[in-house]
């Protein structure tokens, strides 16, 4: 056997670890796990964009992907993961996740 086995086995951890998360927050491909944001960013008729009650000065969708990223870190954490700080790309707008462009567009 040797390392035959060893890319299944190790997606089939990340999916267990982060399978109460899946598909509404992430859907994990081996070492990939794209968060998912809202599907709206709370827009207003006048131009300006929903807040968060206890702190005006932020913006309800970007609390809401904070909780789903603190969410995602928190069971990696627990179940003892590492992963490389430089390698990850954290809140923006878009990101390339195994050759698929991800926007807030779709």
């Amino acid at each position: 056997m040797g390392w035959a086995n060893t890319v299944s086995a190790f997606h089939a951890d990340v999916t267990f670890t982060l399978e109460p998360e899946i598909p509404h927050i992430t859907i994990p491909f081996l070492d990939d796990a794209g968060v998912k944001g809202p599907s709206t960013h709370y827009e207003r008729p006048n131009g300006t964009y929903e807040t968060i009650p206890q702190n005006a000065g932020i913006r309800r969708f970007v609390w809401e992907h904070f909780q789903n990223l603190s969410c995602l870190v928190q069971r990696m954490v627990y179940v003892g993961c590492t992963w490389s700080g430089p390698k990850g790309i954290l809140c923006v707008p878009e990101a390339l996740i195994v050759g698929h462009l991800c926007t807030y567009e779709g």
